[in-house]
């Protein structure tokens, strides 16, 4: 038996942003969430949470480190302190994919915590990690584009089963 179980999915077209919301629970303590689009404008991605009141949570508690890796130049580092959302988990044209791990979203006891990867095109990949520090109960997230639309995007969510 698998150790994932599949919770939600949610896609769109033509939108700006996507939220999933009422998918995090005291069911699971690690989640895993796929993120998949296509879109016309080479533009960075953030993600921002959605506490168990339905609230988008902006206040200036996220940090973030991403490390963009370009298969014909440099690796740039990208990070935040006090931001308010995790930016560059993905910034590309055309196709874009990452897998999102989430961690103590629902625990209001202590801090959400992230590590994300990715590609996009053109050739890049990205690998990054993250945290909301305050101790709200965390029931959603929210993915949007910093600028333009999404052609399509799809995002799945699962529940990670830890056996003991």
């Amino acid at each position: 038996m698998s150790n994932l179980r599949l919770i939600n999915e949610t896609s769109g077209t033509s939108v700006s942003s996507i939220s999933v919301t009422d998918v995090f629970t005291s069911d699971f303590d690690i989640y895993k969430i796929t993120f998949d689009c296509d879109r016309t404008v080479d533009q960075a991605n953030r993600i921002t949470f959605i506490n168990t009141s339905g609230s988008e949570i902006t206040s200036g508690s996220y940090d973030y480190g991403t490390l963009q890796l370009t298969m014909n130049t440099s690796f740039t580092e990208r990070r935040d302190i006090n931001g308010t959302y995790i930016q560059y988990f993905l910034y590309g044209l055309n196709y874009n994919s990452a897998t999102i791990y989430v961690f103590n979203p629902y625990s209001n006891s202590s801090y959400t915590f992230i590590l994300f990867q990715g590609v996009s095109d053109p050739q890049r990949a990205w690998k990054g990690i993250g945290v909301l520090k305050t101790l709200d109960s965390i029931g959603g997230i929210k993915i949007t584009s910093n600028s333009g639309t999404y052609d399509t995007i799809n995002l799945k969510t699962y529940g990670l089963r830890v056996d003991s």
